[in-house]
């Protein structure tokens, strides 16, 4: 696939005044950034912009713009569809068939894209989509703290604090200058990192109670059902830490989480090191990500579906 380049995309977005912007199902840090981020850029240049998303974790509230974020779009009324941190358009879930009828802009960073766009840019050595969108704005919208804001929540989501392997010398470079607008990062590294509910803090200890380790302590499986998540007064929304949790155990090169979304519907996450590409795994079961980090959503229940994802990774680790 190759890129459009940036000064195509400004030129749609510039030509367009009715836009919409949406992300990936089961929406996280640089999903819910990027698109704010965009949004408020969108909006500081006279544009009418609606962002849609499914539900996304409380701890994202305090992104600027993200109370503004709808559920589904009710109509195809738009001139431009800009599609951020989407590797195809299934995962865009109720937001697909804005890709189907709308123009659409494609904004990724996810190896596995599909180039579903009439206007694609996809850098899978990017660190995040947030950078990506502070790339395209940088001299062409003047950049402001809530922008700013945005963009630096996605990037330190995404990076884990700077700590994955798709943090480059941009990245941190971007960040530096993100930072001079005043924003509250030490804030925004407590908030996603360093806090959590007491609920989130059940579902973990119900989550680590649920592990086991295969491959001789290599990898390492858990799972919640929705009774579980229910039990301890949650919903999905409070999950999203646990796969990163049990992967860093010492040993540990691979995790996989699976929990149920509703009944015969489960999310599996996976988080891996430099062992697994845990991205190719992800599209055999129609899903997607990076190479460290990578998820796909199955259907069935848990003994049905489990013992197949698990296979592949063993296959990865033991090759």
């Amino acid at each position: 696939m190759k890129n459009n380049s940036f000064d195509e995309i400004r030129e749609k977005i510039d030509e367009s005044e009715k836009i919409a912007v949406a992300a990936h199902v089961n929406p996280d840090g640089d999903a819910v950034s990027s698109c704010c981020g965009m949004a408020l850029a969108l909006e500081k240049k006279g544009k009418k912009v609606s962002v849609f998303l499914e539900d996304f974790s409380d701890k994202f509230d305090m992104i600027p713009y993200a109370e503004k974020i709808l559920g589904k779009a009710e109509n195809d009324d738009f001139d431009l569809f800009i599609a951020l941190d989407c590797g195809d358009k299934e995962r865009l879930g109720e937001s697909k068939g804005l890709a189907e009828k709308v123009f659409t802009v494609n904004i990724d960073h996810h190896i596995s894209n599909t180039g579903f766009g009439e206007l694609n840019f996809v850098d899978a050595e990017a660190s995040s989509a947030s950078e990506i969108v502070y790339r395209l704005l940088d001299g062409w919208c003047e950049m402001d703290a809530e922008i700013a804001c945005a963009i630096y929540t996605g990037i330190i989501f995404d990076t884990a604090c700077f700590k994955h392997s798709s943090t480059t010398p941009l990245t941190m470079s971007i960040a530096g200058e993100l930072m001079k607008y005043g924003i509250p990062f030490t804030e925004i590294q407590e908030k996603l990192f360093y806090s959590h509910t007491f609920v989130e803090a059940r579902l973990l200890a119900a989550a680590i109670k649920n592990t086991s380790l295969e491959c001789g302590g290599r990898l390492a499986v858990s799972n919640l059902s929705i009774e579980e998540i229910e039990l301890n007064g949650g919903t999905s929304k409070d999950v999203d830490a646990i796969v990163s949790y049990i992967k860093n155990t010492t040993g540990v090169d691979a995790a996989a989480f699976f929990y149920e979304k509703r009944k015969g519907e489960i999310k599996a996450s996976m988080r891996s090191n430099e062992a697994v590409n845990v991205s190719e795994i992800a599209v055999k079961f129609g899903g997607g990500g990076h190479v460290r980090a990578s998820g796909c959503t199955l259907y069935g229940g848990f003994e049905e579906v489990m013992p197949k994802l698990v296979d592949e990774l063993k296959k990865a680790l033991e090759g």
